[in-house]
């Protein structure tokens, strides 16, 4: 969860510092050789370095497996009545809804940029 260990924590209220261990996990199941699928969440109140923490952690990705990222999708927060009021009293959670915007518009370029019209045209579960 998260593109750097600050989001990581907003998003689940951990410590910044288990951020690394998310991607030693992953890596610890891929080499079982099962066949693994992964959402992000790309939420943060803070706009600073967002396409950074997004190339960052694609790079995190791909160190794992090269293709793994097209394996992932983000996973977009919506915002339903239950939880409105509630958001509309934090500020930290509205401003992470557009920067979570931003931030699914650097994954998609990211993707772009990185792998080819066929390999982006494929099922997930083909990649």
């Amino acid at each position: 969860k998260g593109f750097d260990a600050r989001s990581f924590a907003f998003n689940t209220r951990a410590a910044p510092q288990d951020y690394d261990r998310q991607f030693e996990v992953l890596r610890r199941v891929l080499d079982l050789g099962l066949d693994v699928y992964g959402y992000v969440t790309l939420t943060s109140p803070h706009d600073d370095c967002v396409a950074q923490g997004v190339a960052d952690l694609m790079d995190r990705l791909q160190a794992i497996d090269p293709n793994y990222p097209l394996r992932v999708i983000p996973l977009r927060i919506h915002v339903f009545t239950p939880v409105e009021q509630r958001l509309a009293r934090d500020d930290a959670r509205e401003r992470s809804l557009a920067v979570e915007e931003e931030a699914i518009a650097a994954w998609t370029a990211q993707l772009s940029r990185r792998f080819s019209p066929d390999l982006l045209t494929l099922q997930i579960c083909d990649a």
